[in-house]
């Protein structure tokens, strides 16, 4: 059970009659504007169950020998919006804002795993958003429980139902942040009562006694309207006032600290404050903060006050809401109850009525069986064969009747029209909630062919009506999550935190605004463990395309008996490691080969290259050697002409255009030989070493090129003999 902490600060009996008057006053106001919210909520409850005929329509049907007969077409509704949440329920990780604070967050998201798992508040919010879905609003409630651990206590997540509690009328917020009280009620055994106030047994033992005759049956703490003889009305009042407080600031010094009258009680506060007032730097604020406190009613009568129990600087309340609608204006008409709605209550009428005309097809069917005769007197042997009922009935007429003496009554035909209002009523359940057929597997029109994308197409419009349902409550979820890292923070001491998380909490895991501007509350995959959280981000990620080696994702695993499987992968991992070296071996061999041919294959080429080149060379050196015996030939001769004055100047230019004329012959020779080497040697280089046909001719022409430089000297030498 839960039991609040003896050393929260605890209110003076004598001033018991003030607080009584402060929980009236609450209770008077917010019931006044609740009340038909309740009533509503709780017709809204009895249609979900089927119950949609009053007391008055029963009576009537009875007289009339007819049955007040349910088919109850909201359920399946509500339970199609719930069931899908069930379905895709997600789970509350606390992602770091920056890389600095990533693993403190981790250290939070481990907390709040096992918190969730270990106190189940994932059903719990379920729940909750089932009994919205409802009537329109429920509330999740975080407390402490020391019953397994006196010293830090667990969390606990409880729902309370739409009328267990009462809220500020006044709240526009769907975190309570700008409500001033919260009321609720729970009816429990005597001895219940003791084991969350041990330290008020006699006074709970007295007041049980007194018993309590101010209940109402709207507000009865959960539809608990029977009492048992030892059982006592327990009601918590919440409340928010304003304290005063010092605030201390120093940007420079990451000053910023807010201390209370209680805090100064402290010795060594006061040193701080000391050193704070004297240090020019750090500046002085005077201010109101809220204050968070709960009283503790039994049977109507103060058992105590505690400031902040849980420690968590709010109230510990998480509204669950369906529709809310707080700017609706309800003082022309009246109509309190519909500022927060369900689901049901917009399909209320249509199955009303669904019920109404499909109860009068039964009945005209009914009738249909019981038809009877009309028959002549005396036209019948047996008149007690008219009263007979069944298939293969005869009825024996006498001999001086006629057949149309006895004619049997025809029943009336049921009217086309019940069948389709029937159809239009059932319709009407599905268009008004936001609901259609494909949201159930169902096409419109029961064409089970239909495309697949289709009828994806059609759930994901049915799903978009639904969309702030489950906007509204992914909002409740991360005010639980906040809530649960406040109560961790505030109440688990470091002990507790190291042996769920299995190592030490980080230093700023316990700073005070850790939770408010280091991290976000998110949803994740629902994991029952960090570790499988982290093994679904890991598949996720590799489904994403990052390479991610398959014995990370195993290390992370959750599987039992993981040993064997490590194991089994390594081995596939060492024999497909062992294959891919011999294939590695294979190809560094067939590489090598294939280089060692191009080496001997490049030797031999060169090779021929180098006796081609000597070749060219020989023949280039006999060419010079021709042409400079033929110039010393040509010296002679001109010297030897010279000498003959004689001769004519014409005939010695016809004579030595003769021999210049054998001289070009002789060098047409050589360089045919030497470009018919120069093609040879291309070819050689394109098929050996795999050169185009350009690089290989620009090769052999610069050798060319060389040859013919030689023999443009020649000729400039035999120019430069004035010839």
């Amino acid at each position: 059970m839960v039991k609040n902490r003896e050393s929260s600060e605890r209110f003076n009996f004598n001033n018991d009659t003030e607080v009584q008057k402060r929980f009236d006053d609450y209770y008077d106001f917010a019931y006044r504007n609740w009340a038909q919210y309740i009533e509503e909520a709780d017709e809204d409850l009895s249609f979900y169950l089927g119950k949609t005929w009053s007391a008055a329509e029963k009576k009537y049907l009875r007289d009339q020998r007819r049955s007040a007969l349910e088919f109850n077409k909201i359920k399946r509704v509500v339970k199609m919006i719930t069931g899908y949440e069930r379905k895709t329920r997600m789970s509350l990780i606390a992602q770091a804002v920056e890389t600095g604070s990533e693993d403190t967050a981790d250290q939070l998201t481990a907390l709040m795993l096992w918190q969730l798992n270990q106190g189940q508040f994932q059903y719990t919010m379920s729940d909750a958003f089932e009994g919205a879905i409802k009537v329109g609003m429920n509330l999740a409630s975080l407390t402490m429980d020391y019953s397994n651990d006196p010293l830090n206590g667990d969390l606990v997540l409880n729902r309370l139902p739409h009328n267990s509690f009462l809220l500020d009328p006044r709240m526009t917020k769907r975190d309570l942040s700008d409500s001033e009280f919260v009321l609720q009620r729970k009816v429990v055994s005597k001895n219940a009562a003791i084991a969350n106030l041990p330290d008020k047994e006699k006074e709970i033992i007295d007041l049980s006694k007194a018993g309590y005759s101010g209940m109402n049956s709207s507000f009865n703490g959960g539809g608990i309207i029977r009492f048992q003889d030892d059982d006592v009305v327990y009601d918590e009042m919440w409340e928010t006032d304003l304290i005063p407080v010092t605030c201390y600031i120093g940007e420079e010094m990451g000053v910023n600290d807010v201390i209370t009258k209680e805090d100064k009680k402290d010795p060594d506060i006061r040193r701080l404050i000391d050193f704070y007032e004297n240090d020019p730097n750090i500046f002085k604020r005077d201010k109101f903060v809220e204050n968070v406190k709960q009283t503790v009613l039994i049977n109507g009568r103060s058992v105590g006050t505690f400031k902040d129990p849980y420690r968590m600087g709010v109230f510990p309340h998480i509204p669950v809401m369906a529709y809310f609608d707080p700017e609706y204006n309800y003082s022309d008409d009246g109509d309190s109850g519909s500022k927060v709605q369900g689901i049901v209550r917009s399909i209320r009428d249509p199955q009303k009525e669904f019920n109404k005309r499909r109860s009068k097809m039964l009945d005209i069917m009914d009738t249909m069986v019981q038809t009877g005769w009309q028959a002549k007197e005396g036209s019948v042997q047996n008149e007690k064969d008219l009263y007979n009922s069944g298939q293969g009935k005869v009825i024996w007429m006498k001999n001086n009747a006629q057949l149309s003496d006895a004619q049997q009554i025809r029943p009336p035909e049921i009217p086309q029209s019940l069948f389709q209002a029937g159809q239009t009523f059932d319709q009407d359940i599905m268009e008004i909630s936001g609901a259609n057929n494909e949201l159930f597997g169902m096409p419109e029109d029961g064409n089970l062919q239909i495309a697949g994308v289709l009828a994806k197409l059609r759930q994901g419009a049915g799903l978009t009506t639904l969309q702030d349902l489950f906007d509204h409550f992914r909002l409740s979820q991360q005010i639980l999550g906040n809530k649960m890292i406040k109560a961790i923070q505030n109440n688990f001491s470091p002990q507790k935190i190291e042996r769920i998380i299995q190592e030490k909490p980080k230093e700023e895991f316990y700073e005070k605004n850790f939770g408010k501007y280091d991290v976000v509350i998110e949803e994740a995959v629902e994991t029952p463990t960090q570790k499988s959280l982290n093994y679904m981000q890991l598949v996720q990620a590799k489904q994403s395309g990052i390479s991610i080696p398959d014995s990370v994702i195993i290390e992370a695993m959750p599987l039992q008996r993981k040993d064997k499987l490590i194991a089994a992968v390594q081995q596939s991992e060492q024999q497909k490691a062992e294959q891919q070296k011999l294939v590695d071996e294979q190809i560094n061999l067939s590489n090598q080969m294939s280089v060692s041919k191009m080496i001997s294959d490049l030797s031999l080429a060169l090779e021929r290259r180098s006796r081609m080149t000597a070749d060219e060379a020989l023949a280039v050196e006999r060419i010079s050697e021709s042409q400079q015996n033929q110039a010393d030939t040509i010296l002679k001769r001109l010297k030897a002409q010279k000498e003959l004055e004689e001769l004519d100047s014409k005939e010695i230019v016809k004579f030595l255009g003769i021999l210049k004329g054998l001289e070009n012959q002789e060098r047409d020779a050589a360089l045919s030989i030497i470009d018919e080497s120069r093609q040879t040697r291309s070819s050689e280089l394109v098929d050996s070493f795999g050169l185009t046909k350009e690089i290989s001719d620009n090769i052999s022409n610069n050798e060319t090129g060389d040859i013919e430089e030689f023999h443009s000297g020649e000729d400039g030498q035999i120019q430069g003999l004035g010839v």
